[in-house]
């Protein structure tokens, strides 16, 4: 016999993780559509995945960003090092775009604890999979707005040193000729 506590609002507390990692992990594996390609129009690509999430968030704006915030800690600690290239940009593609349709809603603490990933990843030759997830979702992040401006001024953190790895140092007026340069090493 069900009880009053087994039906309704509370009996479905938690489910908007789950369905969070669940859209997260359609969008690791979908296929992005690019240009001149032959990959069919699924329904469950890339872009129509990610406006389904945007969506949920507009609908629950209490429960889902906090669902995505752990869903995405979760990922860049534990699995970003073991997801192939093309699972990373997928994800990457996908930050980027839900972050410039929810107006850079997401906590400064993440920019800063990412940090030094993307500084590594710039500075060093060698492979930093977390430091070039960072570095590919402010790059499109750039590339959806058309300029850096925007995004240092609204998303990243106040004095954050992400600032000066997509801004060229002679010019910190943003030059996106300079930020492509930056973002694009060894990618």
């Amino acid at each position: 016999m069900a009880t009053s506590s087994d039906t309704g609002p509370k009996s479905a507390r938690g489910i908007e993780y789950g369905i969070v990692e669940t859209i997260l992990s359609l969008i690791v594996q979908a296929n992005k559509r690019r240009e001149g390609s032959d990959v069919s129009g699924s329904p469950l690509g890339h872009l129509y995945l990610s406006r389904v999430l945007l969506e949920m968030t507009k609908l629950q704006p209490t429960l889902m960003p906090r669902a995505i915030v752990a869903a995405m800690s979760a990922l860049f600690e534990d699995f970003l090092p073991s997801l192939v290239p093309s699972a990373r940009t997928a994800l990457a593609d996908w930050l980027a775009l839900h972050l410039t349709n929810t107006s850079y809603q997401w906590p400064s603490s993440y920019w800063t604890h990412w940090t030094p990933y993307a500084q590594a990843f710039v500075e060093s030759s060698q492979r930093n999979s977390r430091g070039e997830f960072v570095m590919e979702a402010l790059g499109e992040m750039i590339e959806l707005q058309g300029s850096p401006d925007t995004l240092v001024s609204e998303c990243l953190p106040a004095g954050s040193p992400l600032v000066n790895l997509l801004l060229p140092k002679e010019d910190s007026t943003a030059d996106s000729g300079g930020v492509l340069h930056t973002l694009t090493k060894d990618l």
